[in-house]
């Protein structure tokens, strides 16, 4: 799956993976770091941590596909607690 399709996964809070980026709905990993997650109120949070080029490309991407698609999203901090 590609990076953008695993995104959308994410924004639909459905389940995939790709090479580089997963989510189970909830969560966005990059590289196995959480950067980006739903809150209760139906926000997407996104990590304002630099991890790396890609990752930072990744948290881009989430917040291009979300805005497009009318969705509220806040930089703060996620959840780096594994379940």
């Amino acid at each position: 799956m590609t990076t953008e399709m695993v995104v959308k996964k994410f924004l639909d809070r459905r389940p995939g993976h790709g090479r580089s980026v997963a989510t189970d709905g909830q969560y966005l990993l990059s590289y196995g770091v959480r950067v980006a997650e739903w809150t209760p109120r139906d926000v997407v949070v996104v990590s304002p941590v630099y991890y790396s080029k890609t990752t930072s490309a990744h948290v881009g991407l989430v917040c291009r596909l979300a805005a497009s698609d009318g969705r509220l999203v806040v930089i703060g901090d996620v959840d780096q607690t594994q379940n």
